[in-house]
């Protein structure tokens, strides 16, 4: 597991986590989806969230359009999300899980455009604690410690 926290006095920082999803050995059993869950990965900076898989199963949120970020203490993926990797839940509000393993996660609210519908999505994060309080700061002259 990969993740670094920048933050320096000229007010840029950025959050990055990069790993392979403790599920990777599974994917032996279906070679082609390899590819697509090589990587998870979670990025924040000044400008967006880029959260998701490898290939095609990724998501990148202007920092404007976040309601909300919320930490969860932990994610079961398989009782909650009835499995790990890019899932979909079918109730009334059809949120997005990027479920790579068990543990902490964040749960975010956003609009999809300046109009947009509202929209959720939740993910796996280490630290979810400093994520969340980087994605509620505001965007202009954000600084966290």
């Amino acid at each position: 597991m990969s993740i670094s926290t920048v933050n320096d006095n000229s007010n840029t920082w950025e959050y990055e986590e990069v790993y392979h999803p403790p599920f990777l050995p599974l994917l032996a059993l279906f070679p082609p989806l390899a590819p697509f869950f090589w990587d998870y990965h979670v990025l924040v900076n000044q400008d967006s969230l880029q959260v998701g898989y490898s290939v095609g199963f990724h998501r990148s949120i202007d920092r404007k359009f976040i309601q909300k970020a919320e930490k969860l203490d932990y994610i079961n993926g398989l009782t909650q999300w009835g499995g790990w990797g890019y899932r979909t839940s079918l109730d009334m509000n059809f949120e997005t899980g990027y479920i790579a393993t068990n543990g902490p996660g964040i749960g975010l609210s956003y609009k999809d455009t300046e109009e947009g519908k509202d929209k959720v999505i939740t993910f796996n994060c280490a630290e979810a604690d400093v994520v969340c309080r980087m994605l509620n700061t505001p965007v202009i002259n954000a600084v966290v410690h």
